[in-house]
Protein backbone atom coordinates (compact mmCIF):
# COMPACT_ATOMS: atom_id res chain seq x y z
CA UNK A 1 0.00 0.00 0.00
CA UNK A 2 2.52 2.84 0.65
CA UNK A 3 4.31 1.53 -2.46
CA UNK A 4 1.18 2.23 -4.31
CA UNK A 5 1.06 5.93 -2.11
CA UNK A 6 4.84 6.65 -3.17
CA UNK A 7 4.18 5.66 -6.71
CA UNK A 8 1.11 7.87 -6.96
CA UNK A 9 2.58 11.03 -5.43
CA UNK A 10 5.82 10.67 -7.76
CA UNK A 11 3.73 10.42 -10.69
CA UNK A 12 1.74 13.99 -9.14
CA UNK A 13 5.10 15.23 -9.26
CA UNK A 14 6.10 14.31 -12.63
CA UNK A 15 2.87 15.94 -13.83
CA UNK A 16 3.29 19.02 -12.04
CA UNK A 17 6.47 19.35 -13.75
CA UNK A 18 5.58 18.36 -16.87
CA UNK A 19 2.85 21.67 -16.78
CA UNK A 20 5.35 23.66 -15.29
CA UNK A 21 7.79 22.76 -18.56
CA UNK A 22 5.07 23.69 -20.85
CA UNK A 23 3.86 26.47 -19.28
CA UNK A 24 7.51 27.73 -19.28
CA UNK A 25 7.39 27.13 -23.27
CA UNK A 26 4.68 28.78 -23.88
CA UNK A 27 4.70 31.26 -27.02
CA UNK A 28 1.17 31.97 -27.09
CA UNK A 29 -2.39 31.47 -24.96
CA UNK A 30 -3.31 28.67 -27.26
CA UNK A 31 -0.17 26.89 -26.27
CA UNK A 32 -1.40 27.57 -22.41
CA UNK A 33 -4.62 26.48 -22.59
CA UNK A 34 -3.58 23.26 -24.81
CA UNK A 35 -1.20 22.85 -22.01
CA UNK A 36 -3.54 23.17 -18.99
CA UNK A 37 -5.93 20.97 -21.10
CA UNK A 38 -3.36 18.32 -21.00
CA UNK A 39 -2.76 18.51 -17.50
CA UNK A 40 -6.37 18.69 -16.55
CA UNK A 41 -7.32 15.39 -18.82
CA UNK A 42 -4.80 13.83 -17.06
CA UNK A 43 -5.09 14.74 -13.54
CA UNK A 44 -8.80 13.88 -13.87
CA UNK A 45 -7.71 10.52 -15.02
CA UNK A 46 -5.92 10.34 -11.99
CA UNK A 47 -8.92 11.05 -9.97
CA UNK A 48 -10.95 8.80 -11.98
CA UNK A 49 -8.16 5.93 -11.05
CA UNK A 50 -8.49 6.99 -7.70
CA UNK A 51 -12.23 6.71 -6.91
CA UNK A 52 -11.86 3.05 -8.56
CA UNK A 53 -9.27 2.04 -6.08
CA UNK A 54 -11.53 3.76 -2.99
CA UNK A 55 -14.49 1.66 -4.46
CA UNK A 56 -12.69 -1.27 -4.28
CA UNK A 57 -10.97 -1.18 -1.26
CA UNK A 58 -14.49 -0.10 0.46
CA UNK A 59 -16.40 -3.17 -1.28
CA UNK A 60 -13.13 -5.38 -0.22
CA UNK A 61 -13.54 -3.93 4.04
CA UNK A 62 -17.19 -4.37 3.77
CA UNK A 63 -16.96 -7.80 2.64
CA UNK A 64 -14.56 -8.72 5.22
CA UNK A 65 -16.43 -7.30 7.91
CA UNK A 66 -19.69 -8.73 6.68
CA UNK A 67 -18.00 -12.26 6.76
CA UNK A 68 -16.47 -11.55 10.29
CA UNK A 69 -19.58 -10.68 11.55
CA UNK A 70 -21.52 -13.47 10.15
CA UNK A 71 -18.84 -15.83 11.60
CA UNK A 72 -18.93 -14.22 15.14
CA UNK A 73 -23.13 -14.64 15.15
CA UNK A 74 -23.06 -17.86 14.46
CA UNK A 75 -20.35 -19.09 16.77
CA UNK A 76 -22.10 -16.94 19.43
CA UNK A 77 -24.22 -20.13 20.62
CA UNK A 78 -21.36 -22.48 20.40
CA UNK A 79 -19.39 -21.28 23.46
CA UNK A 80 -19.84 -23.30 26.69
Amino acid sequence: MRRDWMARATAEIELSLKLSKKLTAADSVPDTVAACQEWLNEEMGARAEDARLLMSNGQKFMDTTSRFLSSSWTNVGMTT
